[in-house]
């Protein structure tokens, strides 16, 4: 059993689908069909009995009513029995000790069957050879005589018919079997059809390997489950290629901004040991310069480190909520310090029972990098503004300034690593485009949204929404 357990597990859907409906079809048909057997065959038994216990209780009737010697009366009226006694059946009459008196046979020899006189009435199958017979013995008494009424049938008719009836059930049977595995297969190739594309598709995705994951599964629009698993495979492929993309172009900006500063100290490296080591001054500038890009080079690096560690979503259940304000007034007094010669305005319409679920030093790093991207594309009006507020349960925090502002078409893009709007003048101003990549992730892996509203030439606001925690409970 076991083994047979595991080859079935083995089979394809397509056989496990049609082995099974067909098996189950099979059990439907085999008992509707074995419980409508069952009542034809119990309602033409119950025929039989009922017509041979009306044929006994008529002769017996007929007795009680003529009150005279029964012998006498079976002999004048011969012609009464015959026309009770009917195909394929005797009727035969004994007296009290059982011999008989009087026999009549219609196609069927009374020597089937041993007379026996009884005091009950009963009804009992009886087989004579191959032949089935049903027999009724009815006692009954007139006046001082008493005798059996002893009536056999043939029910060989009833056999056959029963027997016609079940080889027609049986080839019905063998009929649905074939059917129900012929329309199972059918069925099951249709609903496995689209498994099969699915199937199709990943195999050319993964042969095809990169050029693979533009692939997509034709969508099934009956909005089925099928359609829904297509759809949900789809969409997984876009997030997949667009990942394949980000990682391979990341990959790309990463080298290129590694590979500039290493070319600038190389080349420095490269002059000083040619013939700049004997001039001061070459000297002088050609390491200014290359510990400036020794410096950048390791911002680089540090601001990579600090991406993948906002990759690593933290475990929000173990994250003590915090109240903003103290966090902000922290980081305005230390910008204060480092930039006296920009006016930071707060708004802060939050009450003391407002917290965000955060650890205060990813908040303090998100504050910073905003921070510090309004005040290095702040233009002559260096005035950035904190505002926060409360509303429908969550924290809305803004910094905004009022610099040169950010293209429209860029909007969409400046959360991806490296995205520079102007990479020329973001190098001027030590910016390589994984700073407001690391907020976007360290807001969402804290439940949190940040969206960026900008005009060229008026200025930017980024707003964060975290959801609000009162009193320290969601």
């Amino acid at each position: 059993m076991k083994h047979f357990t595991h080859k079935l597990q083995q089979l394809p859907i397509v056989w496990k689908l049609t082995i099974w409906s067909s098996f189950l079809m099979v059990l439907l048909f085999t008992a509707y069909n074995a419980m409508q057997y069952y009542v034809m065959n119990t309602w033409m038994y119950k025929q039989e009995e009922t017509r041979i216990r009306q044929t006994s209780s008529q002769i017996k009737a007929f007795f009680l009513d003529t009150k005279r010697d029964p012998i006498t009366e079976i002999t004048r009226n011969s012609t009464f029995f015959s026309s009770l006694n009917e195909k394929d059946q005797f009727i035969r009459i004994l007296d009290e000790n059982g011999n008989v008196i009087f026999t009549i046979e219609n196609q069927l020899s009374a020597n089937w069957v041993p007379a026996q006189s009884t005091d009950i009435q009963y009804m009992m199958d009886y087989w004579h050879e191959d032949d089935h017979l049903l027999i009724i013995r009815t006692p009954f008494a007139v006046d001082t005589y008493k005798g059996t009424i002893e009536i056999a049938r043939n029910l060989e008719n009833f056999d056959d018919l029963n027997h016609v009836i079940l080889f027609f059930y049986v080839l019905g049977g063998i009929g649905a079997i074939i059917l129900s595995g012929l329309g199972g297969y059918i069925i099951s190739r249709q609903l496995v059809k689209p498994i099969k594309i699915m199937i199709n598709t990943m195999q050319k995705i993964r042969s095809e390997r990169n050029e693979g994951l533009a692939l997509r599964v034709q969508l099934f629009h009956n909005r089925d489950e099928f359609s829904e698993l297509a759809a949900i495979f789809n969409g997984m492929m876009d997030s997949l290629e667009d990942s394949f993309h980000q990682q391979k172009q990341f990959v790309e900006d990463a080298s290129h901004e590694l590979r500039t500063p290493i070319s600038i100290i190389e080349g420095h490296l490269s002059l000083l040991h040619r013939w700049g080591k004997s001039d001061p001054k070459i000297l002088e500038e050609s390491l200014t310069l290359a510990l400036e890009e020794t410096k950048r080079l390791k911002s680089i690096v540090m601001e990579l480190l600090e991406l993948s560690r906002a990759e690593i979503k933290p475990n929000l259940q173990m994250v003590k909520p915090i109240h903003p304000l103290p966090v902000i007034t922290k980081v305005i007094q230390n910008f204060s310090i480092l930039y006296p010669d920009f006016t930071f305005h707060t708004d802060l319409q939050l009450n003391q029972d407002h917290y965000i679920a955060i650890t205060a030093h990813h908040f303090e790093q998100i504050l910073l990098i905003l921070l510090d991207n309004a005040v290095k594309y702040s233009a002559s009006q260096k005035t950035i503004e904190i505002l926060g507020k409360e509303e429908e349960g969550h924290i809305l925090l803004t910094v905004k300034d009022y610099g040169q502002g950010i293209p429209k078409m860029d909007l969409p893009k400046i959360f991806n690593r490296f995205y520079r709007a102007d990479k020329a003048r973001s190098r001027a101003k030590s910016g390589v485009g994984l700073g407001l990549s690391i907020a976007y992730r360290l807001v969402t892996n804290y439940k949190g949204d940040i969206h960026v509203e900008s005009r060229e030439g008026v200025g930017t606001s980024f707003t964060m929404k975290f959801p609000s925690r009162w009193m320290g409970v969601s």
